[in-house]
């Protein structure tokens, strides 16, 4: 006789329904490590917290979030013309969100930030609650649950309440891997978790692992009235959302979402490296707990999604301008598999001890690979007063300049009430790509078109050289510092403004 394969909802409905065993060994092992992960997240967190109360920019992404958001709340077309030195290449869902917010509030990069946290605070609880379901333990859940904050906090702090869709998006990703996990039979939570995803993607577009994992699941185990039903609600939602926004937020949205980019195979590199050592205890749980489990199971769906997560990280890091958020879906995973193969471990372990030091180590690797961290936050916190005083200086003599702004921190330039013309990673990126020519950019500094020029600094002794920065090509500072002169220079940034000549001349441009 033939067995007919088990199908997905029927060994999904099966996965994490054993009860909580509190022995006292279980607790034992747990606690420590939790007590330890919520001492950590409080002694890495607290200083971002602070200051994200604050009016200065302390992320790239932020100025230019806050523009795109007041565009969406003052009923501007986000896709309105083709890219050109700007381009919004996030899907609309966030923008309006977040600008609605701050157009009643009245200020959009604070409503961002408050979103943001919040966002965060229920990433963290979701993983719990996931991790819950596949171990079965509360203790597991509070474990994986903790760990985002206290990774996070070392991987990528300036993240923490940063004005950004990661995490908004990663709720909805999160909360749609869970109702298919808790009840993968039912019509609601098939429907629910396709509608959930979608929102995900029309938020920020690269969060496809848990939707991968979700479509593998059903195809291996040939559930194919839930792949129906799902995809074809996923598949709907989708092409009405497309509609939507290309009918309310401009007809070039794709071409704004789908603009090639630059590779950055040196950073992607160094961000994996990075990755791979602040997490290894945790990558090799992951590994090796989702080789295990990529039988037909209901753990499978997770096995699926963790490597979904971290392939795709580890893919996309060598875009140019991608940060490190782009590994946080793959952190989250990490928990939730730790969570679930730890309480796997103390099940079969007499010795709880063991168990206990592993969780405890797997928690604070990170902190243990960069202790500085630790000791941080009260040397940023005795700056902030000068860099708050700083930011405003420079938003004040831009705005006290008529004409256009360029600003490598767009913040600054948003704060002194320029409108965003020149995005600098953007411009950059297209110039290397060869599909913008350089002399289309230096012509309007040899015009001096813009009325002053904001570049940041790497460091408070970070000299201004006519040679390549960050955001910025060699040919440009060279065109800049003949054509422009320097009137304010703080630790953080440097404003020129048009110099009154006689120039030394730019060299010849075609």
């Amino acid at each position: 006789m033939r067995l007919q394969p088990e199908p997905a909802a029927a060994m999904l409905s099966a996965v994490a329904v054993v009860p909580d065993v509190r022995r006292p060994g279980n607790a034992r092992a747990w606690v420590p490590a939790i007590a330890l992960q919520a001492i950590l997240a409080g002694v890495l967190l607290w200083f971002p917290l602070v200051r994200a109360a604050r009016p200065a920019a302390f992320a790239y992404n932020e100025g230019w979030n806050t523009y795109w958001q007041q565009a969406a709340a003052a009923g501007q077309l986000l896709y309105g013309s083709p890219p050109g030195w700007t381009i919004q290449n996030y899907p609309p869902l966030s923008f309006h969100l977040i600008g609605a917010l701050g157009a009643a509030f009245g200020n959009t990069n604070m409503a961002g930030r408050g979103v943001s946290l919040v966002s965060l605070a229920l990433v963290c609880l979701l993983t719990g609650g996931i991790a819950q379901r596949f171990s079965g333990s509360r203790w597991a859940g509070w474990y994986a649950g903790l760990c985002p904050l206290v990774w996070i906090g070392v991987f990528s702090a300036n993240r923490i309440a940063m004005n950004d869709p990661q995490f908004l998006g990663m709720v909805f990703e999160l909360a749609g891997f869970y109702i298919y996990v808790r009840r993968p039979a039912a019509t609601w939570a098939l429907t629910g978790s396709a509608a959930l995803f979608a929102l995900a993607i029309f938020t920020k577009h690269n969060l496809i692992a848990a939707p991968a994992a979700v479509a593998g699941q059903m195809l291996l185990s040939r559930d194919w009235r839930g792949l129906a039903l799902w995809g074809g609600t996923g598949a709907a939602l989708a092409v009405a959302g497309l509609a939507a926004t290309m009918a309310f937020d401009g007809r070039f949205f794709l071409a704004h979402l789908l603009s090639p980019r630059a590779a950055d195979y040196v950073t992607g590199l160094n961000f994996n490296l990075l990755y791979g050592r602040l997490f290894a205890p945790a990558i090799v749980v992951g590994v090796l707990w989702s080789v295990r489990h990529l039988v037909p199971g209901p753990e499978r769906a997770l096995s699926l999604a963790w490597i979904a997560a971290a392939l795709l990280g580890a893919v996309l890091l060598f875009g140019h301008g991608v940060d490190k958020n782009i590994l946080f879906e793959a952190l989250v995973f990490d928990a939730i598999v730790v969570a679930a193969a730890m309480r796997t471990q103390l099940d079969s372990s007499d010795r709880p001890a063991i168990p206990a030091v592993i969780l405890v180590a797997i928690a604070s690797w990170p902190v243990i690979m960069v202790p500085a961290l630790a000791f941080q936050g009260p040397r940023d916190l005795a700056a902030l007063p000068r860099i708050e005083a700083d930011f405003a200086a420079g938003a004040d003599l831009v705005r006290s300049r008529p004409g256009p702004a360029w600003c490598e921190n767009l913040l600054l330039c948003n704060a002194a009430g320029k409108p965003m013309v020149f995005d600098a990673y953007y411009t950059q990126d297209q110039v290397e790509s060869g599909r913008l020519p350089e002399c289309a950019v230096l012509r309007q500094l040899v015009a001096q078109v813009p009325s002053s020029v904001e570049v940041g600094k790497s460091s408070g002794n970070d000299p201004l050289l006519p040679s390549a920065r960050l955001r910025f090509t060699a040919g440009f500072m060279r065109t800049l510092l003949t054509y422009y002169t320097t009137a304010l220079e703080t630790e953080e940034f440097f404003v020129l403004v048009p110099t009154d000549g006689p120039w030394l001349g730019a060299g010849r441009c075609r």
